[in-house]
């Protein structure tokens, strides 16, 4: 994002001298834990929420944020179940038309070839 060495020192330099108050450690966390940005603090409900390791599956799959997790996991009961789900039902459960096109292709895309050694 710069030209060279010294104008990236100048840069940094720059940065560093504004008058902008350092932000505070917990709400960079927060903001920096989810897209959405609107996560509550974990509480004794959400740890078993976390721990759930089909939930912690659909986490990982492209763009499922928290929040959207839970939005889902009121909607649907298992990941089989949201394998056979149209990209109109992902919608309805995901609450993004992106998203739930881009879990749909991702659900519904051929396997690479395995290569045997």
């Amino acid at each position: 994002w710069s030209r060279g060495p010294h104008h990236a020192a100048q840069l940094l330099l720059a940065l560093k001298s504004s008058e902008q108050e350092e932000p505070e450690e917990s709400a960079a966390v927060r903001i920096g834990a989810d897209k959405d940005g609107d996560d509550d603090e974990l509480d004794a409900e959400d740890d078993e929420f976390h721990s759930n390791s089909a939930m912690n599956v659909f986490r990982s799959l492209p763009g499922i944020t928290t929040t959207i997790a839970k939005r889902a996991a009121s909607k649907i009961s298992t990941l089989a179940e949201l394998s056979t789900k149209s990209i109109d039902q992902l919608t309805d459960i995901l609450g993004s038309k992106p998203v739930a096109s881009n879990l749909f292709k991702f659900l519904h895309a051929e396997a690479p070839p395995i290569l045997e050694e």
